[in-house]
């Protein structure tokens, strides 16, 4: 599934993931393997319905600002049930 959102991801946000030294390749899927480790970890703790919520909103994010929001949810759902997320990091 990670890399049809990948696929996604490229497609919708390419302009928003390419910076001036070239790394929005990697940037955006380094972020779309985040989403999908979060996602992974906070799966347990939600709900089916819940769950195709949060994919579809993924499938549809167009900016930073959404992708971050869809990130928030996911800890909040993570430090509701006393699990921390890994932070976001660039490799």
């Amino acid at each position: 599934m990670a890399s049809k959102a990948f696929d996604i991801l490229v497609a919708h946000n390419y302009c928003w993931g390419v910076n001036r030294k070239g790394n929005g390749f990697r940037y955006v899927k380094t972020a779309s393997n985040y989403f999908e480790k979060c996602f992974i970890i906070t799966r347990p703790f939600i709900s089916v319905q819940d769950e195709e919520v949060i994919r579809s909103k993924f499938f549809q994010i167009k900016s930073r600002k959404e992708y971050v929001e869809l990130i928030n949810e996911l800890k909040l759902i993570g430090k509701t049930n006393n699990i921390e997320l890994p932070e976001f990091r660039m490799l």
